[in-house]
């Protein structure tokens, strides 16, 4: 009976001691911590500039399921999935018989500071389907993208250059030239190319689009070329057409030519490049072969240097239609003293440009002429319209 009694005093003190405990428990005050609310940037559904993917690579340890990598050679077709993200990480070389084929609204991006650019070697070929609504960009993928962040595209024909030689391209060491006008080397359509023009390590800088003796068959239009290094477009020879091309903000000239190109230039708009807008340097050459070309519609707005520069030998050069603003020299010619035969300007409209040009006789023609060749000659093109305009 003792024992019980014992028992049961433990029992009523254990439950006396549950019974304070929660008591206590209940009365405790919850600190008042402040409320946060955390977005992190690896989970905002967007790709930033530094990631691989959405939410996934660089700075995050998502995977990046839905992202592929480029770089190596190409022998066959090879057509991208815009249901990916596609990162060059080094040169893509596209060999004879191999294409590489980007479809509308592809996004590639470009690991910056790799040796990365693509070439297109002769028999290779590039196509890039771009619609004004669905435009494709080739950029970098750098969280602060600068000119000169990746190389650019290098395109090798097999069309003529002054002698039907063949020559080695100053970057890549690709051959190029040869005796097939009619060559082609893809479709670049709705392109558009930024932060291009690495420098090498012999010093050599990329264009941001190189036409190394490109063919009459390789179709390139509504190209925009923004932000390179070096010079926006460069060629080399060939015959290949360009068609609405705009070349803005680049650390050069903006379209350089030689070598006795053979093509044609429609609806070219060439602004704000740090040298001059358009460069054509013709070589002399010792054979029959010599340059004719034709170019409509050519607007050149506010190039530091010149609006155009015109190195001519044997040429036989059409030009029509031209807009040249804000330059301190408006057309730039080697010989000053236009030749007799073999240049041919019409239409040409100079204002706000300090020096109209280095020729007494091409400023006597032209020093009055009455009203710009074509309407709107300082607006941006409206196939711009897709991408962020300048």
């Amino acid at each position: 009976m003792k024992h019980l009694k014992i028992s049961l005093s433990i029992v009523r003190f254990s439950c006396f001691l549950l019974f304070l405990t929660t008591a206590l428990i209940g009365c405790k005050k919850e600190p008042n911590y402040p409320a946060f609310t955390v977005q992190s940037r690896c989970a905002n559904g967007i790709q930033d500039p530094d990631e691989y993917g959405v939410d996934c690579g660089g700075p995050c340890l998502n995977s990046c399921e839905n992202t592929r990598y480029l770089e190596g050679e190409i022998f066959r077709r090879m057509s991208l999935d815009i249901r990916y993200n596609y990162i060059l990480t080094g040169p893509l070389v596209i060999r004879d018989g191999g294409s590489l084929e980007l479809p509308s609204g592809t996004q590639l991006r470009v690991r910056a500071g790799v040796g990365a650019y693509i070439a297109v070697t002769q028999g290779g070929s590039l196509f890039a389907w771009g619609t004004q609504d669905q435009p494709i960009t080739i950029s970098s993928i750098a969280p602060n993208p600068q000119a000169g962040d990746w190389g650019g595209v290098i395109i090798c024909g097999l069309a003529p250059l002054e002698d039907n030689s063949t020559k080695r391209s100053p970057l890549g060491d690709y051959f190029y030239g040869g005796n097939l006008p009619n060559d082609t080397s893809g479709y670049l359509r709705y392109l558009k190319i930024e932060h291009a023009g690495a420098e090498q390590e012999e010093a050599d800088q990329f264009n941001a689009l190189s036409l190394y003796g490109v063919g009459r068959y390789t179709q390139i239009d509504h190209v925009w070329v923004d932000g390179a290094a070096h010079h926006g477009i460069g060629i080399d020879g060939g015959t290949v057409p360009l068609e609405h091309v705009v070349v803005s903000q680049s650390g050069e000239n903006g379209m350089d030519i030689r070598s006795n190109w053979q093509g044609q230039g429609e609806a070219w708009h060439l602004r704000d490049n740090e040298s001059v807008g358009l460069r054509i340097n013709d070589v002399e050459t010792t054979t029959s072969y010599t340059s004719s070309f034709t170019i409509n519609t050519l607007a050149l707005i506010d190039n530091v240097s010149k609006g155009v520069e015109l190195n001519l030998e044997q040429t036989q050069a059409s030009f029509s239609a031209i807009y040249i603003k804000g330059s301190p020299m408006g057309m730039s010619f080697n010989p000053q003293e236009l030749p007799e035969s073999g240049l041919q300007l019409d239409a040409v409209f100079l204002t706000g440009n300090a020096v109209l040009s280095n020729s007494p006789s091409f400023n006597a023609q032209h020093q009055n002429t009455a009203q710009p060749p074509f309407a709107n000659p300082s607006g941006t093109p409206a196939w711009l319209s897709a991408w962020n305009s300048f």
